[in-house]
């Protein structure tokens, strides 16, 4: 019965089942027990992310990396492992890109929106404002009108009193005078009692 190996401990100590060296030449270097173990353990422990994705190659078999008897076969592993990441990180970088483009339109469809809301609020206050501007400048001419009638109504009434003065004299001009100025205040809208 094998026993479960730690990680961290497989790494400080030396495995208690020595695999056996197959006889190689001088040439090749002998399988190290300890990336086996390791191997082994890291394919036992991890489930692979290979086979939900299309893009990335499957990953090597147990038999494979059992295999492993030479530098050069770890160069290529080595190197395999570092293609697989670059397409992961490929990947990932084009997904991300496809995020930050989606929440730029759904940004820009928001700022697109919202200008068009100020800008409908803007047309709206002008027209007020000119509704109201318009307004004022009516009643502006309507006050100068009624303005310019009273005038025109106190000029006559100045000019009989002139008459008056002159034809009934200056004895009863300050009763006279009192009676025009209540009869010019009335015509502007004032309530004026006579006695």
């Amino acid at each position: 019965m094998k026993k479960k190996v730690n990680l961290k401990s497989s790494l400080l100590e030396t495995p208690t089942e020595m695999v056996d060296f197959p006889s190689s030449s001088p040439n090749e270097s002998p399988k190290s027990p300890l990336f086996t173990i390791i191997n082994d353990n890291k394919k036992k422990s991890t489930v692979s992310t290979s086979k939900n994705k299309k893009t990335d190659k499957p990953q090597p078999t147990i038999a494979a990396v059992k295999n492993l008897g030479t530098i050069s076969d770890l160069k290529d592993l080595v190197s395999s492992r570092l293609d697989h990441l670059k397409r992961h990180i490929e990947h990932s970088h084009s997904e991300i890109i496809k995020d930050l483009q989606a929440s730029h339109s759904r940004l820009h469809k928001r700022f697109k929106i919202q200008t068009q809301a100020c800008q409908q609020a803007m047309d709206e206050a002008e027209k007020e404002y000119k509704k109201m501007s318009e307004r004022v400048s009516e009643s502006r001419e309507a006050m100068q009108h009624a303005k310019h009638q009273s005038l025109s109504f106190q000029n006559p009434v100045r000019k009989q009193l002139i008459i008056f003065k002159v034809v009934l004299g200056f004895h009863q001009l300050s009763h006279l005078e009192l009676i025009f100025e209540r009869m010019s205040l009335d015509s502007r809208g004032s309530t004026v009692y006579y006695n």
